[in-house]
């Protein structure tokens, strides 16, 4: 085992913990569970309430909300003029917000703008990289400052994790207000968890191997806040012998090559998806730095070999090896 700022041998994605426990817990009150696919992946609600609340009315408010969030972002796609941003509607306007305080907080690392070049790339099976004068081409339309520096062009804006992330956010901001307490809103692995569970414990969050899924090595206990994860393992093709991936830096248009996943804790799935995008492609040293500045926010990076773990120091006393509730 290496011992360099608490470096183990193993690669993670994050997944919730099998919620089994949840009926030893009924007391607690009624767990309420629904899906649905929308915004490209499904999005699981799970609640607890005391009967007197109207569950089912909240699941179906919050996949409303949902709903109209994604009308908004076909396909994580937006074109918009910096200048112009404050004729589009509310959520646009708060997402391009977030976008833009993500791009400071990351060193430019999560840069809306690379939109112009994720729509060249293809990563289902057969596909191939961008041709070379295509990928340059679209890299001229790459840079937030850029952007806000020419009034009036239209750019094309990559935000569709952070417009799941913020649609997360909303949900469970309406369960929130309809009055439950213990709530998740799971989106394709990017998670919003309302209080603790139901049982008044933390909630835990199992990690599992990106390479081998079945493979659970770990855990963390958190409680009120989002869990996002960004990995190399979601998109990718290979090509010539070489494997390309969709988390793409926006200084070269390339596939990030340090890491193979980072995962964050923040207060909202919105800044926790966005944070983990941006430290995956600065890599476990610059963005192992950035995270540890940041109020608030803990990150995992696992290293391109797979071999190396890296935490931020508060979560380093909460990383646990799997054992029955």
């Amino acid at each position: 085992m290496k011992n360099l700022h608490f470096v183990l041998p193993v690669a993670i994605v994050v997944t919730l913990i099998s919620i089994a426990f949840l009926s030893k817990h009924r007391s607690q009150g009624e767990f309420y569970r629904d899906s649905c696919l929308i915004m490209d992946t499904v999005v699981d609600v799970n609640l607890w309430g005391k009967g007197d609340l109207d569950a089912r009315s909240a699941i179906d408010s919050a996949f409303v909300s949902i709903a109209k969030i994604d009308s908004l972002f076909k396909e994580g796609m937006v074109r918009v003029s910096w200048s112009g941003r404050e004729h589009h509607p509310i959520p646009t306007r708060e997402v391009l917000r977030l976008a833009d305080s993500l791009y400071r907080l990351t060193l430019g690392a999560f840069d809306p703008t690379i939109g112009s070049v994720s729509r060249l790339w293809d990563f289902s099976d057969g596909s191939q990289p961008p041709q070379p004068d295509s990928l340059k081409a679209g890299l001229r339309m790459v840079g937030l400052e850029k952007m806000k520096n020419v009034p009036g062009k239209d750019f094309i804006l990559d935000v569709g994790g952070i417009a799941k992330g913020y649609a997360i956010d909303v949900a469970a901001e309406v369960l929130r207000n309809r009055g439950f307490e213990s709530a998740i809103v799971n989106g394709g692995g990017d998670m919003r968890l309302l209080g603790k569970r139901p049982d008044g414990k933390p909630w835990r969050i199992a990690i599992r191997d990106p390479r081998h899924p079945g493979n659970l090595i770990g855990y963390i206990d958190v409680e009120d806040c989002a869990v996002a994860t960004s990995g190399d393992y979601e998109r990718f093709f290979f090509y010539e012998g070489g494997r390309y991936h969709h988390i793409l830096d926006p200084k070269t248009g390339m596939p990030a090559v340090q890491c193979q996943s980072v995962t964050v804790v923040a207060p909202t799935a919105c800044i926790a998806d966005g944070l983990a995008t941006g430290l995956f492609v600065l890599g476990p040293r610059k963005g192992f730095d950035v995270a540890k500045s940041l109020e608030n926010v803990e990150a995992i990076f696992i290293y391109a070999d797979g071999d190396s773990i890296r935490l931020t120091p508060g979560i380093q006393n909460r990383f646990g090896e799997l054992a029955s509730n």
